[in-house]
């Protein structure tokens, strides 16, 4: 199953911990697409980024309430590690259903707690 299909999965069919009333809930997205990286630059991140939102704001899913308003964009040269970390602080701010969406380079950090060895880390800009 390709990550689309369980992002789908996960937002027809949500966990349980999320605040079913919407009257309480403020939902908020972080969405993260670096294209431009300088020594190794990629393709498909927007477009990555643009099915992300897409699929958040489609009619089907609208109980969980996304919409454009609730949605913060990043995209490669304003996708900084300040401005990756502001935008978490601003979607942990509120109650109601998160999701962080990051399509760029990643890399793996040595860490003795982690059962394999690494932690699994993205690249901002």
């Amino acid at each position: 199953m390709c990550f689309f299909d369980k992002l789908k999965h996960w937002l027809i069919d949500p966990p349980n911990v999320l605040v079913r009333d919407t009257a309480r809930q403020d939902p908020r997205a972080v969405l993260v697409a670096i294209n431009d990286y300088a020594m190794a630059p990629l393709r498909g991140c927007l477009r990555d980024r643009q099915r992300y939102g897409a699929i958040l704001i489609k009619p089907r899913y609208e109980p969980l309430g996304f919409n454009d308003t609730n949605i913060r964009i990043l995209e490669n040269a304003d996708a900084t590690r300040e401005n990756i970390a502001g935008a978490l602080r601003w979607m942990q701010e509120t109650v109601g259903p998160k999701f962080y969406g990051f399509s760029g380079h990643g890399t793996q950090w040595p860490c003795l707690e982690e059962p394999n060895g690494y932690l699994e880390v993205t690249c901002p800009f």
